[in-house]
């Protein structure tokens, strides 16, 4: 004979398990969705954060007036922020015309800090080159982050420099002095911890970057 007893219970105890599940299949859509992918990328000595141009309200368009030379250029979906010595930035076009005296000189903060911003396409990712997923709070922090180390927060312009490194990319006044104890790297990595990202206080290079994340 059929007990109803342990149907009506055994019914209960599935609708509750099938809840459980669906629940769950639902917060990891939602945290997919919230979810922003951002690059780490190093070349040599320097790391750069790539991000994406548009992404949870922010537009990199609104907040940074381009160069000239970019407004007939084809919109690129990527923008990279790197931190720097301003002396070095705009005295060194290409690695192959580095300078003793700038080298130096920004070693020990003269001249102050520029930003190098560059609108690029989606990199790949490589032992130089790390994805990241952040919640969307933590690209807001990111980025607000990121936009208040300008040195000039309302449309920053860029500056006069010796010469862009690419066609599509240009250099602009940033905060903070660039030295020796604290250089790109220590800087991407502040920017990581501004978001919780980053468990180390102080790197140097960015290996050491790489495995504070």
């Amino acid at each position: 004979m059929i007990d109803s007893k342990k149907i009506g219970a055994s019914f209960i105890l599935f609708a509750l398990l099938s809840q459980m599940i669906f629940a769950a299949v639902n917060v990891q859509d939602d945290l997919a969705s919230d979810s922003v992918l951002i690059y780490l990328q190093a070349g040599g000595i320097h790391s750069d954060v790539v991000l994406p141009m548009q992404r949870e309200g922010w537009d990199w368009n609104e907040h940074i007036q381009k160069p000239p030379h970019l407004a007939s250029e084809a919109q690129y979906e990527w923008i990279s922020f790197g931190w720097g010595s301003r002396l070095f930035y705009l005295n060194t076009p290409s690695w192959a015309k580095v300078k003793l005296k700038h080298v130096v000189g920004g070693m020990i903060g003269i001249g102050g800090a520029a930003y190098h911003i560059a609108s690029k396409k989606e990199p790949k990712p490589s032992k130089n080159c790390k994805a990241m997923m952040l919640s969307a709070l933590e690209y807001q922090s990111l980025c607000h982050y990121l936009l208040n180390f300008f040195e000039a927060c309302q449309a920053p312009r860029p500056m006069v420099a010796y010469k862009p490194t690419k066609e599509w990319d240009a250099f602009y006044d940033a905060k903070g002095y660039y030295f020796l104890f604290y250089n790109c790297n220590s800087w991407t990595n502040a920017v990581l911890r501004s978001c919780g990202r980053s468990k180390r206080k102080w790197v140097g290079t960015y290996k050491q970057l790489f495995k504070a994340i």
